[in-house]
């Protein structure tokens, strides 16, 4: 895992943040990630920067465990995270 990559699409996201910092994300319900601050040359596996709690991962890891039968990890589509 990289670290944080700031890519969240906050126009087209839900998401709560705290009372007194707006700019500090308490919750996400929906992802829309930047997909033009995630360049080619991003890792493939990080966490998003806005709201580090979760492990984003790039479609090619996904299918990368999927053809070696691991297991452990669930992949959800930013679209389909609420």
């Amino acid at each position: 895992i990289k670290g944080l990559v700031m890519c969240l699409d906050k126009k087209h996201a839900t998401f709560n943040t705290f009372p007194d910092d707006e700019n500090q994300l308490l919750s996400l319900q929906q992802y829309k990630i930047c997909e033009n601050k995630v360049g080619k040359k991003e890792p493939l596996v990080f966490r998003l920067g806005e709201f580090p709690y979760h492990v984003l991962a790039h479609e090619a890891v996904k299918k990368a465990f999927e053809k070696a039968g691991l297991t452990g990890a669930e992949f959800i589509p930013p679209e389909k995270y609420v």
